[in-house]
């Protein structure tokens, strides 16, 4: 059966009240007369013809009440990771569930913990210069090559920034 629109269901229906074939109505409308047959079984069983509305992605798998109920605990305790929320609630979903469901709740963030890279002394023994990225939250290691210094890892915009303390700045004092 095609896909027909209400407006087409609603013309065919009408069609077959004022006594139309069915041949008639299939070559008129230009779809099948099994179509056409179809609806009119369902008309005159005072069915619905109207399509079916299906739901949109996955079904939820916890009900509007459960994720009340999370949502309140999480508020309650903002420390609690989402194991422990999701055993102490008895949520039906496992942890991933648990965040998004705190995620779509939209007063609520879920934040993921940035591991930093400490600098070590390991690090400057190599001959670089190593810093922390803050922005990525990596470990930088900068090679002093021809005078220029180079980062093999860095994936800013723009290129490598360039540390004042790194480059040969004259200052007024140096220059009397």
């Amino acid at each position: 059966m095609p896909q027909l629109t209400n407006v087409e269901r609603a013309v065919i229906i009408s069609k077959l009240e004022d006594n139309w074939s069915l041949r008639r109505i299939a070559a008129h409308m230009h779809v099948s007369k099994s179509c056409v047959f179809k609806i009119k079984t369902i008309w005159q069983t005072e069915q619905r013809t109207e399509k079916r509305a299906r739901p949109n992605g996955l079904r939820k798998i916890s009900k509007e009440e459960e994720d009340q109920a999370l949502i309140q605990y999480v508020l309650e305790k903002p420390f609690t990771t989402s194991v422990n929320a999701c055993a102490e609630t008895h949520f039906p979903g496992c942890s991933k569930t648990v965040r998004r469901r705190l995620k779509e709740a939209g007063t609520l963030l879920v934040y993921k913990q940035v591991n930093k890279s400490m600098i070590s002394s390991n690090h400057r023994h190599k001959g670089g210069v190593s810093q922390i990225c803050f922005f990525l939250g990596t470990l930088l290691v900068y090679k002093q090559v021809n005078k220029s210094m180079i980062s093999s890892n860095h994936r800013h915009k723009g290129g490598v920034p360039q540390k004042p303390h790194l480059q040969n700045i004259e200052t007024p004092e140096s220059s009397v």
